[in-house]
């Protein structure tokens, strides 16, 4: 029998046309077609709709208008489209008289509108007055009951029946199939649990919104399928990692960043050769540990850079001074001992202290009382250097009064007369002098001083003269002049010196 256009398609489903080659990214309402007609799925619940590999969830992700497909977001470039039309048992608008069966009705789908006029008139049926129109449908009825013998086969319609009459009780076993339902009706509450087996589900009919939060665990997946493009980005945290997972290949350049490497991970097996520059140093991180011995040699030792300070006591030795390095004003005061001098240099004068006394002084004194002269004008003060060395004296002091006065050197620590100084004097500790001359002029005499004696320790020694006289009565002594104090030849003015050297022993 031949056909206008594609042959009808009876139960099946069909393959709606690629419309992908519209997709941009801002268009949404499309054209379904089948073989380049127009197709009108009816609603979105009666057409599979996938893009890129997805199923769409009907009257959420898309809506269908007659032949119109309308996405709620809108397809962008390269995205895979594929679609079913189901169950859409004619595809064409012009059956053959007489080839619409039964079997091809589907329930309730003939009306009243539909039926021809009958014979059936109004009249009285067994127990029951039944008022029927021309198609034979019951309007009303009165004087009894009607039983199931008296409503002819298929006589009870749609409209006949009360809202939820039909109870589970009327409904026989297995007489409910799929044509029964309206698509939608079975709701989760309808299933019984675990009856949804892998068999009733359709190709790409699970899509994200259908699997629960953590219901995909390590056994539903298959080898190599979580791809890159399937990892969300920062989703691989350290506790994903096994133990030696990220080698060298995995790491890109410069991922490697300082708040990466742990505090000490870094060891010396772990830097190049040369690796370590002065801009990798941080201000004071070369500390004396990080240093290897004999590694500061004198090129890395800036000018001035070796202070008193950073040179330990008794560490320069004889051979690390420069001939003539050592200067007068390096060595410390008393600091060259008598030990420190080569053989043959003993005699050499190590310090000398002298005092000179210019202008004159007096001192009334009681019956043989003495006079202390510890004047700064005339007294030395010295420390020796050992008791190796010796103290050479040398001076002279002149005096006058009006009857002999005795002179000797006073050494003000010990409170005792230094002996061997003068040129006479009982004891050799002092010197005696006339105060007057015959023809009583009351001139002034000068008593020579000099002497060697022993550095007595290393302490400091101050020396200075002693004055008195004989008299049993109160006289008056003179330094640098007589009892006259005239400036003639016989009566003139004198000097008096008082000098210390220390000589090496």
């Amino acid at each position: 029998m031949a056909y206008v256009g594609p042959a009808p398609k009876l139960g099946q489903n069909r393959e709606v046309d690629d419309i992908s080659s519209g997709f941009n990214g801002s268009t949404t309402a499309f054209t379904l077609q089948v073989g380049g007609s127009n197709v009108s799925p009816g609603s979105a619940n009666s057409i599979i709709v996938s893009v890129n590999n997805v199923i769409q969830n009907p009257n959420t992700d898309y809506t269908i208008n007659g032949s119109t497909i309308t996405f709620t977001s809108a397809p962008t470039n390269g995205q895979a489209f594929f679609a079913v039309v189901l169950n859409q048992g004619v595809d064409t608008s012009s059956p053959a008289d007489g080839s619409v069966t039964t079997a091809k009705l589907g329930d309730d789908a003939v009306t009243a509108a539909k039926l021809a006029n009958t014979s059936v008139t109004a009249g009285s049926y067994t127990t029951a007055d039944l008022t029927v129109d021309a198609q034979g449908r019951i309007t009303a009825a009165s004087n009894g009951n009607i039983s199931s013998a008296e409503i002819a086969d298929n006589a009870v319609t749609t409209a006949k029946i009360n809202a939820d009459a039909v109870t589970s009780a009327k409904i026989a076993d297995d007489s409910i199939n799929s044509e029964h339902y309206v698509d939608g009706s079975i709701d989760t509450a309808h299933i019984a649990d675990s009856q949804v087996t892998n068999a009733k589900l359709a190709d790409n009919a699970v899509s994200t919104a259908r699997i629960a939060d953590g219901a995909v665990n390590a056994n539903k997946l298959g080898s190599a399928v979580v791809t890159t493009a399937k990892i969300e980005d920062d989703a691989v945290t350290s506790a994903k990692l096994g133990a030696g997972a990220v080698d060298t290949t995995a790491l890109g350049a410069d991922a490697v960043t300082a708040a990466k490497i742990a505090d000490d991970a870094v060891n010396s097996t772990h830097l190049d050769t040369n690796a370590v520059t002065t801009d990798s140093l941080g201000a004071t991180v070369v500390t004396e540990a990080k240093i290897a011995d004999s590694a500061v040699t004198n090129a890395k030792i800036a000018g001035g850079a070796v202070t008193n300070a950073k040179i330990a006591d008794s560490t320069i030795i004889a051979g690390k001074i420069a001939s003539n390095a050592i200067e007068t004003a390096k060595i410390q005061d008393g600091a060259v001992t008598a030990a420190k001098l080569a053989s043959g240099v003993g005699g050499k004068v190590l310090q000398v202290v002298s005092s000179v006394k210019t202008d004159t002084a007096s001192n009334s004194t009681g019956s043989q009382s003495t006079w202390e002269f510890n004047d700064s004008s005339l007294r030395v003060q010295i420390t020796g250097t050992s008791t190796s060395n010796k103290f050479l004296f040398i001076g002279q002091v002149t005096t006058g009064g009006e009857i002999s006065t005795h002179i000797g050197l006073r050494d003000g620590e010990t409170s005792s007369n230094v002996t061997g100084m003068m040129a006479t004097g009982t004891g050799n500790t002092r010197a005696s002098t006339s105060g007057h001359d015959q023809s009583d002029s009351h001139s002034a005499s000068t008593v020579p001083i000099i002497g060697l004696i022993s550095v007595p320790d290393t302490n400091q020694h101050t020396y200075y003269f002693q004055f008195s006289h004989t008299s049993g009565g109160t006289v008056t002594l003179y330094i640098n002049r007589g009892s006259n104090s005239g400036d003639n030849a016989e009566r003139g003015r004198y000097i008096s010196s008082l000098q210390v050297m220390e000589i090496a022993g």
